[in-house]
């Protein structure tokens, strides 16, 4: 009678081990490894949270003008309608007056697939009138300032005094996306 009470304490400790034991077991080791990958994920979030601290805190020791010149130079989105009233501001101190504006936001042409360009470009043309001299003044203001604007072509014909010329300007500027 012992013998089969022997078998049967065996037999139900082996059906306990691979009934309920091992798949608990495995399960805790399962576990433990999730852990030790959510541990690894807290760590990182908890060095890019430092890392995020870090700069906006060097961010704060930049001076607010340097900011907003380098946001005047490439700007986060375009905004035509301040360009284009910067370039007449400038136009305006040589006693130019600009006409005739078209705009064309310039995607990827040609190109297929997704645009991954980091920066967008923005194809404005306009035309004014003025001397030849008048006219290069102009354009090294132009090129003085601080938005960063490509001249891409210009043009130019007589107008009704020969000493006074019709010039028509393709400029592109940008912006990041």
């Amino acid at each position: 009678m012992s013998t089969i009470i022997s078998i049967i304490l065996l037999l139900a400790s082996v059906g306990i081990f691979f009934g309920y034991i091992n798949p608990t077991y495995t399960n805790a080791q399962n576990l433990s490894s999730q852990l030790g990958e959510y541990e690894q994920a807290l760590s990182n979030s908890k060095q890019l949270l430092a890392e995020r601290d870090t700069l906006i805190s060097k961010l704060n020791t930049f001076n607010q003008g340097d900011i907003d010149k380098l946001q005047t130079l490439l700007p986060d989105s375009v905004d035509s309608v301040t360009l284009i009233i910067e370039i007449d501001s400038i136009a305006s101190q040589f006693g130019m007056h600009i006409r005739d504006f078209t705009t064309s936001d310039q995607g990827q042409t040609g190109a297929l697939g997704v645009d991954t360009s980091p920066y967008g470009t923005l194809s404005l043309t306009f035309t004014t009138t003025a001397s030849y001299p008048t006219f290069v003044a102009f354009l090294k203001a132009l090129e003085n300032n601080l938005r960063l604007i490509d001249v891409d072509s210009i043009t130019f014909s007589s107008s009704s005094n020969n000493s006074v010329y019709d010039f028509t300007l393709g400029v592109n500027t940008y912006w990041l996306k």
